[in-house]
């Protein structure tokens, strides 16, 4: 992996498989919670995963007219919560004993391995128990949506992870970091925070279980200097999602009306001699001041998928039990 601002001999190692973009798509608005408006670009019935991405979702204000309802206690079994909070303040409270406010660069990921309920709640910037290190779990469901009706506006995206099955039943855990603690990579008129996985010898204080993507919050400043440029290696699933302006990716200027590209190497699945393609981003309109994407990249598990609301298992047997667990209202012992 590299940032390189040589485009002119991308493809000419014979060891670089020149890739084709898979799709890319507009991402359309779909309803969550209870009533909070969402753009759901993975786990959508366009994409229904993207393993080990099994579902991708971003809020704005200008999205939604109920940004302000959350997710109320919820539970989930067999994935990972990756949550990065890109303007305004959320309360989050588990059922491993976390609450806590992130705020704007923050990290967020429950690895909810068995069994957590948790609740995601937009807060005000006034709210006197807003803060980092709340750890009051005094207040009800009810206080967590008093502030509903003036919470700042919320911008966040959201990622489902895939476990393998050896820890789709191991203990649940939630991690937190602020957004000082997120390292940022530079160079020239690049900026990459690494917000989870490692990249240039950086490595996010994220401590995914087993399955560890890559995933980078990029800026890209008008002076096209340097491009973006990744190599992506066989039985990995990429996306690019648009945050501002335009891209230009291999080449191809991507349509103002989309917002997600999907990369796929099955390229010599069946061989020992696959090889990785390489991407190459760089902002399609010079008159854009910056241009901003989130870039995931991560191995497939190769493991069945089984989805069903708020669980991922790999059987059908599986999602039943946890509606037998979950509907007892019991969280299960952890192996």
């Amino acid at each position: 992996m590299d940032i390189n601002n040589n485009s002119n001999s991308l493809f000419q190692n014979e060891n670089i498989y020149e890739p084709k973009i898979n799709s890319y798509l507009i991402k359309k608005n779909s309803s969550d919670g209870v009533g909070f408006v969402l753009s759901r670009m993975i786990g959508s019935t366009e994409i229904d995963s993207l393993d080990p991405f099994l579902l991708y979702d971003e809020t704005k204000p200008e999205i939604d007219d109920g940004y302000d309802r959350g997710f109320p206690m919820h539970p989930h079994r067999g994935i990972q919560l990756l949550s990065y909070t890109v303007q305004g303040s959320q309360r989050q409270k588990d059922t491993t004993g976390s609450d806590r406010h992130t705020k704007e660069g923050d990290l967020l990921l429950i690895i909810t391995g068995s069994g957590v309920y948790h609740s995601l709640i937009p807060q005000t910037q006034n709210d006197p128990n807003n803060n980092s290190s709340s750890n009051n779990n005094n207040n009800n469901e009810n206080n967590e949506n008093s502030n509903k009706t003036n919470t700042d506006p919320i911008w966040h995206v959201f990622f489902w992870i895939n476990l393998y099955a050896k820890d789709k039943m191991s203990k649940p855990e939630t991690q937190y970091v602020e957004a000082q603690q997120v390292p940022i990579y530079r160079k020239s008129n690049i900026t990459a925070k690494i917000l989870c996985g490692t990249y240039q010898n950086l490595t996010s204080p994220l401590k995914p279980r087993g399955v560890i993507p890559l995933v980078l919050d990029i800026t890209i400043q008008k002076q096209k200097t340097e491009i973006f440029q990744y190599d992506i290696e066989s039985h990995y699933n990429s996306f690019i999602h648009i945050i501002s302006g335009q891209l230009m990716v291999n080449n191809v200027p991507i349509p103002s009306e989309h917002n997600i590209i999907i990369f796929n190497n099955n390229q010599n699945q069946s061989t020992s001699n696959s090889k990785p393609f390489r991407i190459q981003v760089q902002p399609l309109n010079i008159t854009d001041t910056e241009t901003r994407f989130i870039f995931g990249n991560g191995k497939k598990t190769g493991e069945p998928i089984v989805k069903f609301g708020p669980y991922v298992m790999n059987t059908q047997q599986e999602i039943h039990q946890c509606f037998l667990d979950f509907g007892e209202h019991q969280l299960p012992t952890s192996s």
